[in-house]
């Protein structure tokens, strides 16, 4: 019987849109040269995998692109900003936790996510946040799935898991949960109902 409801905050919980967000302050070209400066490089992984701190990720972005230093501190900066609440999803919470499923979190995130979960009340209503960075794993590795058991006291038979990325999923999967790929906040109930999860 599923008991806990576990879900990623990219693109399930929040929206993550940094591109766009960047052509809101920059002219194009400079928007995608930061796009894949900051958020397609190998730095941003070693973020959330606790490897690498935000100071050091930014000495490593503007030692390799010094023209674009003050453009790089700016975007790195406020990229908290390019997120944004998924209604739909959020809402499904309230409604889960009264129906006596018991909520969590398991995200890859920078430490970051501590200073940005205040500004999003749903967070309030997590039994408990497992953020990679915090551990030093990262999805799709099994044994961040484990960790988030062992932490918590979760029989993972009894965890259902939603994630936006396939192979987060299947390694979910692989470890005894059973998992969704969220594909839309107002698909998510069907969704669930059919999984047999009452909302």
């Amino acid at each position: 019987m599923i008991r806990n409801i576990v879900f990623d905050v990219g693109q399930v919980l929040l929206r993550f849109e940094p591109l766009k967000w960047l052509h809101t302050l920059f002219e194009p070209e400079r928007a995608e040269a930061l796009y894949s400066i900051i958020f397609a490089g190998p730095e941003w992984p070693m973020l959330d995998s606790g490897a690498l701190t935000d100071e050091e990720a930014l000495v490593r972005f503007t030692a390799a692109h010094p023209e674009l230093a003050s453009d790089i501190a700016l975007a790195f900066g406020r990229w908290p900003e390019c997120l944004s609440l998924i209604e739909e999803t959020a809402a499904l919470v309230p409604a889960l936790r009264a129906r006596g499923y018991h909520t969590y979190v398991l995200s890859n995130f920078s430490p970051r996510f501590w200073l940005i979960a205040p500004q999003y009340p749903v967070f309030e209503l997590m039994d408990g946040m497992f953020i990679s960075s915090n551990e030093h794993l990262a999805k799709p590795d099994p044994q961040i799935y484990a960790r988030l058991c062992e932490k918590f006291d979760l029989v993972p038979e009894e965890c259902f898991f939603i994630d936006d990325m396939p192979e987060n999923v299947k390694a979910a999967k692989e470890c005894g949960m059973e998992a969704i790929v969220f594909q839309n906040g107002s698909e998510l109930p069907a969704a669930l109902q059919a999984n047999r999860i009452l909302i």
